[in-house]
């Protein structure tokens, strides 16, 4: 079997004939040592590089050959040499694939950090790619001060600057890393680390493709690596077919983070029979006295805040929602508040508010730091997200008494009382528009959600400790723990196999479903929800005259009541007459 670095191997490699192999790189060293003492380096140094590529090829390829049990060793030997970054390189490019293969080579290869004192106050670093514009910076901003009132350091790294940004304390540091390895992240990142004599790095990014190699490079140095996953892992089957084995190959990059940190309870029994070391740690909560007020004016505001985004978050679907409310009722205003990650996400909505005529009715706000001025005087906020973990929507539209419509979410432990909330099914905007437009038409309604929404915060709110008490549960952890056991290995191990089978056979089934069964099926749905052609005549004839009439009897006015007064009386009429 052939090599990609040259040369013939059986395919069979021991952890003895690997580190011999590996050792070949030290040729390169020799010989440039050799040519600078010539004074000819200059002269062979495209030469020396191509053969120290060659052989950097070569090893990695070898490593690929190594058993299970030896790959942990020979990862360990790697991480020592002085060449590594060229090692981490070539392994970025063979593995950026599939990095759940390389995960389950290098697992228990990283020897555990060293205990910090007890009285010790540690160095973090901080990542994710931005400081500006969606829940996790948000809830970035909210962290570093608790970590910075408990004396420890804090270095923010993120991939980028912007302009409205969070408010970032005095004192912490910025780190700019580039998006990819060849532009010199690798490099940066070392020493960065070891600049600031980074001891621990939490890691806001769990779905990154760069995340097991970032990772890597951390704990490269001995650096404790804890990761927080803002996402919901049963997501993934929302994505189709192509992702749904994804659910399976997380905990294998997982089970090498020092922490792994959930939002939710469901992920944190989901994660822990994995035997991967989860913490169940609840966003930081800005706790606020309620400062809401009972809007007197005649108008009355509808908000819906967020990320610009249709997959999750589904901003059409509130667009198409608060387009139903604010065309029908002449004394209500809504908001969209949060910006886009596109620019053709922002363009859409400026772009539906003109085409359907809604200028200063439907209002887009776009990102503010000043959320808390639409909180205060909102009737009603809407949330459309098809999936959340911890939404910080949700619990500071709480915290300022606002009723709620959203989309069903029952894994949620802050919806789960049902208190203060209307919930809808998901994408049912015809209901989500009248369980708003009851709110906003009911005072009574609207004040006794006010209140439950008022004690539901309260009571989740009593029911969590502040954010810093289980980091410290963390950090006592990190300093109190020992290697993973192969009793460890062993429950993983088992716990995979479960969830490989099923959703092999989950795949298996949709394969093996005829596709014309599928089709025909949903052909009768088609079918028995259609309109017949003279229906749908009928329909198209009744929007049209409806559309001539409200020209003259325009919604919300004398003339419309006293019309529809009267069509009801002639409508009444007609019956009678055919009985």
């Amino acid at each position: 079997m052939s090599s990609t670095g040259g040369g013939v191997s059986s395919g069979f490699e021991t952890f003895t004939k690997f580190l011999n192999h590996s050792k070949q790189i030290e040729i390169c060293d020799w010989i440039e040592e050799f040519l600078v003492a010539e004074d000819q380096l200059s002269n062979y140094s495209d030469a020396v590089a191509s053969l120290k590529k060659k052989l950097i090829k070569d090893t990695i390829w070898r490593f690929s050959l190594l058993s299970e049990e030896d790959s942990p060793q020979g990862f360990a030997e790697l991480l020592k040499s002085k060449n590594f970054s060229s090692y981490f390189e070539e392994l970025y490019r063979v593995y950026r694939k599939n990095p759940f293969q390389l995960s389950d080579k290098i697992y228990g290869c990283f020897p555990v950090s060293k205990p910090k004192a007890i009285d010790s106050k540690r160095t973090i670093g901080i990542f994710y790619h931005k400081y500006m514009g969606g829940g996790v910076q948000r809830v970035i901003s909210l962290q570093i001060p608790e970590f910075l009132a408990q004396g420890h350091s804090v270095y923010l790294f993120t991939e980028e600057i912007s302009e409205n940004e969070y408010f970032l304390p005095d004192g912490v540091k910025r780190v700019l890393l580039p998006r990819t390895y060849s532009q010199g992240r690798f490099d940066i990142l070392i020493k960065k680390l070891e600049e600031f004599g980074i001891n621990t790095f939490i890691y806001h990014a769990s779905s990154y493709n760069l995340f097991l190699f970032d990772l890597i490079i951390v704990k490269s140095l001995g650096v404790d690596f804890i990761a927080t996953r803002h996402e919901l892992t049963t997501q993934l089957l929302s994505r189709g077919q192509a992702w749904s084995a994804e659910i399976i190959n997380y905990p294998h990059i997982y089970r090498l983070c020092d922490a792994f940190i959930v939002l939710n309870q469901m992920e944190y029994h989901f994660y822990t029979s994995f035997g991967i070391p989860v913490f169940y740690v609840p966003n930081p909560v800005k706790k606020t006295k309620f400062s809401f007020s009972n809007n007197l004016s005649q108008k009355q505001n509808i908000i819906w805040v967020g990320r610009l985004e249709n997959i999750q978050k589904n901003y059409k679907d509130a667009l198409e929602i608060f387009k139903c409310i604010v065309q029908e009722n002449n004394d209500v205003i809504a908001y969209i508040i949060g910006g886009g990650e596109h620019k053709e996400d922002e363009f859409y909505v400026k772009d539906f508010i003109e085409k359907n005529k809604l200028n200063n009715k439907l209002i887009y706000v776009g990102f503010t730091l000043d959320v808390e001025s639409f909180y205060k005087k909102a009737d009603v906020m809407l949330i459309t997200s098809t999936y959340e973990t911890f939404p910080m929507n949700l619990l500071e539209a709480k915290s300022f008494g606002i009723p709620l419509v959203v989309y069903d979410m029952p894994y949620l432990s802050m919806l789960q009382d049902r208190r203060g909330v209307l919930s809808v099914n998901r994408h049912d905007k015809n209901t989500a528009v009248k369980k708003i437009t009851e709110i906003l038409a009911n005072p009574e309604l609207k004040c006794r959600l006010r209140e439950e929404t008022k004690q539901s915060y309260q009571d989740f709110i009593s029911s969590i400790k502040d954010h810093i008490f289980y980091y410290d549960k963390i950090f006592n952890y990190l300093d109190s723990r020992k290697s993973s056991s192969i009793k460890q290995n062993l429950i993983f191990k088992n716990r995979l196999l479960f969830w490989d089978t099923a959703i092999s056979f989950y795949l298996e089934g949709i394969k093996n479903n005829p596709r014309g069964e599928r089709v025909v099926i949903k052909e009768v749905i088609t079918q028995a929800t259609k309109p017949s052609g003279f229906d749908q005549i009928k329909i198209d004839r009744y929007d049209n005259v409806r559309k001539v009439v409200l020209r003259f009897f325009p919604y919300g006015t004398l003339r419309y009541r006293i019309a529809r007064a009267t069509a009801k009386r002639l409508y009444r009429l007609v019956l009678s007459r055919r009985k």
